[in-house]
């Protein structure tokens, strides 16, 4: 039996939808299984021993377009898939897959078009009165008794370290204790003070631990703004994100924003200090299972104000953003750090 996995959206929800490579697993352990996702998301999850392999469907490039769909139809046909199981609910992956002739195709009833599937499952968001994480709303593409297990664990790995630059290889190989922080965002709104993030990095500097700050290529200038004038490790834009999970895995301690770093930490159990602004844990986008602490500027009437963040804040006043204390932040590393000595010393 050959299946197909499909997660297009941004690099959190790849991260978040890592669970079902294991429940389908368990369910067909004799099976082949692959996953389509975008070139970044294709990165975060090509090391997983449980794929037989990755399939890039480029929506912004070659596979751009009504063409690009057909194209990538025609690629999926040849793989001749017997079930997809599909996250994503854009018009353009349901009308790829409708056309890839899979047999059995298994998507949500809130995808566009979702009369093209075989199989439309209900995204199940409250379950029993509780409001569900993301990681189990995914599940319900599977349905929870279809399950044996219930644990509905991240699953990320870094690549070997061979494929990992001189430059983070000799780091990792200093073994020398450090704390990360990842200060920016796909959002603006969802970003915390880099004055912040730069008092917290200070701190920890005086403390003696080596400060490593994370990031895309997009986010230098939060890299000038936390790390000028400080002697800490930037590797802000300078490394793969293979390189960037080998390097969340193997921190101390993490701080970051709400963001695909943060999800990243839940999967490879690094111990995180997130820090929410415009957004709120209660959408299902919060740490799970790992050691974590969530911070954020409490009673500002307008918080929650979007569900994904914002690039402008819709009072202009950014409070979320600038007026929590940094101190509140140390505070809950101190706590987290603390807590994982005592854990590992029981």
């Amino acid at each position: 039996m050959n299946i197909l996995l499909v997660q297009m959206a941004f690099l959190g929800d790849v991260v978040l939808s890592t669970p079902l490579i294991s429940a389908i697993r368990e369910k067909h352990p004799e099976a082949k299984l692959w996953m389509m996702t975008t070139a970044l998301g294709a990165k975060l999850v090509e090391n997983d021993p449980l794929l037989t392999g990755v399939i890039v469907f480029d929506k912004r490039g070659k596979h751009k377009g009504i063409s690009g769909i057909f194209k990538m139809a025609k690629i999926l046909e040849s793989y001749k898939f017997d079930s997809v199981y599909s996250l994503h609910r854009a018009l353009r992956t349901t009308l790829a897959l409708y056309f890839s002739k899979i047999p059995k195709r298994i998507g949500y009833k809130e995808a566009r078009l979702s009369f093209l599937y075989n199989e439309r499952k209900t995204r199940v968001k409250v379950l029993e009165g509780k409001k569900l994480h993301d990681v189990e709303r995914n599940m319900s593409l599977l349905e929870f008794k279809e399950s044996k297990s219930q644990e509905f664990d991240m699953r990320i790995f870094p690549p070997p370290k061979e494929k990992l630059s001189k430059q983070v290889q000799d780091f990792l190989n200093s073994k020398k204790e450090y704390i990360a922080i990842a200060p920016g965002s796909a959002w603006k709104t969802k970003m915390w003070s880099g004055l912040g993030y730069r008092e917290v990095a200070k701190n920890y500097l005086e403390k003696g631990y080596e400060v490593v700050l994370l990031g895309s290529p997009d986010e230098r200038k939060k890299s000038i703004e936390v790390g000028k004038g400080l002697e800490l490790r930037d590797f802000i834009g300078k490394t793969t994100i293979g390189e960037t999970i080998a390097l969340v895995k193997n921190a101390k301690l993490l701080f970051c924003n709400d963001s695909m770093i943060l999800h990243l930490c839940s999967a490879l159990k690094t111990p995180n200090v997130a820090i929410f602004c415009a957004t709120n844990p209660e959408f299902g986008f919060g740490p799970w299972r790992n050691n974590a602490l969530v911070v954020q500027k409490e009673g500002l009437k307008c918080n929650p104000c979007r569900r994904h963040g914002s690039q402008v804040c819709p009072t202009r006043t950014e409070a979320c953003m600038n007026l929590l204390s940094y101190k509140k932040v140390v505070e809950a590393g101190d706590e987290l750090i603390k807590r994982v000595s005592n854990e590992s010393s029981s």
